[in-house]
């Protein structure tokens, strides 16, 4: 069994530079269009760039378990992070190793994991609505779940090393 705490406190530039928010039309909700001056290329539409608070609290809480059964071991874990940023997240991982004879095991293994977006996340800004102080359209700060599913095949070679092979399926899914 194990359990840890984690505290983070970052401070400074916690932008990301190359995060941009487009400007939508209030009306259609589609991007506004640009149109720069002749002989000047540049971008097709109306942003601005992202913009996060410059400091930011993490705590988090995880918790492990690992359960010996006759020569299968399930190991279990669980973990809960929170900010000042309103991002919640839990994460729960299961593993089970299964021996197949003397030299063979199968592992399957399946990951959930979901979190709540920032209290800034926009997916774009209205038109002609004065800008927020923070925003930003960066999915990693949105609200959105995972799902990781596989199966991990393991063996000693006749020099008793450990080879295996592992085959994962991960599937996100975003709300906007």
């Amino acid at each position: 069994v194990q359990a840890n705490y984690s505290f983070s406190d970052s401070s400074g530039y916690l932008n990301d530079p190359y995060k941009i928010v487009s400007i939508v039309d209030p009306i259609s909700g589609d991007i506004v269009p640009r149109t720069p001056p002749a002989g000047v290329s540049g971008p097709s539409h109306e942003y601005v760039f992202e913009a996060r608070p410059d400091a930011r609290t993490k705590h988090s809480f995880y918790g492990q378990a690992k359960y010996y059964m006759s020569g299968k071991v399930l190991d279990a874990s669980y973990r809960y992070m929170t900010d000042d940023w309103d991002i919640d997240s839990h994460t729960v991982d299961l593993r089970f190793r299964w021996p197949i004879g003397e030299s063979i095991y199968l592992e399957p293994h399946a990951r959930f994991y979901t979190q709540t977006d920032a209290k800034f996340y926009q997916i774009g800004l209205v038109e002609g609505v004065p800008l927020p102080a923070f925003a930003s359209s960066d999915y990693r700060l949105g609200n959105f779940d995972a799902i990781t599913a596989g199966l991990k095949v393991g063996w000693k070679t006749s020099h008793g090393n450990d080879m295996s092979v592992r085959l994962e399926l991960y599937q996100q899914r975003g709300s906007i």
